[in-house]
């Protein structure tokens, strides 16, 4: 389970770096390209949290309509910034690594 969460956090790392190099004139290319990389780091999030569950019949791991708000306000907010979007993958990150 935790090779394959870490297996996930750098496909991550990965994908945060492509939508780095999206310029930032292509606004709509970056929305929507954090709008599949922040619910992603969420529903990761959420299995590290519990992953005693992954793999199993009770493994129910996705992202509530609260998460998901969230994860469309902060693309909004950071849609235009690089050193934001590093700053919030660190972050996600980190609090991921916490649980494994």
């Amino acid at each position: 389970k935790r090779k394959v969460l870490l297996d996930i956090l750098d496909e991550l790392r990965v994908s945060v770096d492509y939508v780095l190099d999206i310029p930032y004139s292509a606004t709509g290319y970056r929305m929507a390209s954090l709008l599949c990389l922040l619910p992603a780091y969420e529903t990761i999030y959420m299995a590290a949290e519990n992953q005693s569950q992954l793999f199993t019949a009770n493994h129910h791991v996705k992202i509530s309509r609260e998460t998901m708000f969230r994860c469309m306000q902060g693309a909004q907010a950071m849609v235009n910034c690089n050193d934001d979007i590093v700053k919030y993958s660190r972050d996600r990150s980190s609090k991921i690594m916490e649980n494994l």
